[in-house]
């Protein structure tokens, strides 16, 4: 049970305990976690406002520290009265000294650069290898630690995958249907069970509905999802459909068959696949027939293909086993 953190409520929890004897009020209560987040923020950031009004302060002092010897070393010339001429005298003069001194050793340093790269065979400025060698170093520790990073992405990504697969596990994808205002789905996917003689009741149909198309340019129909009860139902409907259509390989299932008229359109069944694996499988297809692989199904949420009849069947399971094809 969660509750907030105000002792009236751990009072409550309490006297839960002893009224519900199944009820452990010490391990199933669970205060708000979102208030502790809150009251730790807050203290996050009372302590970073001190630090800055404390740093504001140091360097308000430290700007103060330096006007000060700036005063003692540099008479006050902004004031133009003439008692003053002989100050501005002696600070000019005192401007062009530090001038003169500082482009005198500019020149000298220049010079001893000139003449250290002159010297045939000399060594120039010093290399740094130590440096080097440590930079070379940090390089390949950020490379590793780089590797690592994009395995452990590609590994996340990839059970997440096998997860969001796993969520469709009992649903079945119809694609070929024609669209029609109103429609009712259930009777749809009825009508379709019936014609491959697998009747189903309103009851195993746990949800239905159409889903966005991937591409919006294209021009075929929605696809229907429906959520069936178990896999071993799924499994039925799928045997059915192929059944169907191995029995009348020229008339195999159209939306004829669902009392649909006009123009015919083929009706596709199949498991219904994680966004991932759709373009896996639609990728694999395209390979098996540039590499003439006579055979490419999906099992279970997996894809498979086999060269031919003698050959033993592969699992696809990135793009990556697709080059070794």
């Amino acid at each position: 049970m969660t509750v907030d953190n105000a002792t009236a409520k751990t009072k409550f929890i309490y006297e839960l305990g002893k009224l519900l004897p199944h009820f452990d009020s010490d391990n199933q209560h669970f205060r708000c976690i979102a208030h502790i987040l809150n009251l730790g923020a807050q203290d996050l950031l009372n302590n970073l406002a001190l630090n800055i009004e404390t740093d504001s302060q140091e360097q308000e002092q430290q700007c103060e520290d330096e006007e000060e010897q700036v005063k003692e070393y540099v008479p006050n010339i902004s004031d133009s009265n003439p008692r003053h001429k002989s100050q501005t005298f002696h600070v000019t003069m005192w401007g062009q000294q530090l001038k003169s001194e500082s482009l005198r050793k500019f020149e000298e340093l220049y010079k001893e650069y000139k003449n250290l790269h002159a010297v045939p065979g000399s060594p120039g400025l010093p290399r740094h290898d130590n440096e080097v060698c440590e930079c070379d170093e940090d390089e390949d520790a950020l490379a590793d630690q780089e590797s690592r990073v994009v395995q452990t992405n590609s590994g996340a990504l990839r059970r997440l995958n096998l997860l969001e697969q796993h969520a469709r596990e009992t649903n079945v994808e119809i694609n070929g249907i024609p669209e029609h205002k109103p429609e009712n789905h259930v009777s749809v996917f009825k009508q379709l069970s019936s014609a491959v003689s697998r009747p189903i009741a309103d009851t195993n149909v746990l949800f239905c509905t159409r889903v966005r198309k991937m591409d919006d340019s294209s021009e075929r129909s929605c696809a229907i999802v429906v959520k069936l009860p178990s896999t071993e139902i799924r499994d039925e409907i799928l045997a059915a459909v192929a059944k169907f259509n191995k029995a009348t390989p020229s008339e195999k299932l159209h939306s004829g068959h669902l009392g649909y008229g006009g123009k015919t359109s083929p009706i596709f069944v199949s498991e219904h696949l994680a966004p991932y694996y759709k373009a896996l499988h639609a990728r694999t297809r395209h390979v098996a027939r540039d590499k003439d692989y006579k055979y490419v199904w999906i099992r279970n949420g997996r894809i498979f293909v086999r060269k031919n009849d003698q050959s033993p069947a592969k699992q696809i399971k990135s793009y990556e086993n697709l080059n070794n094809l």
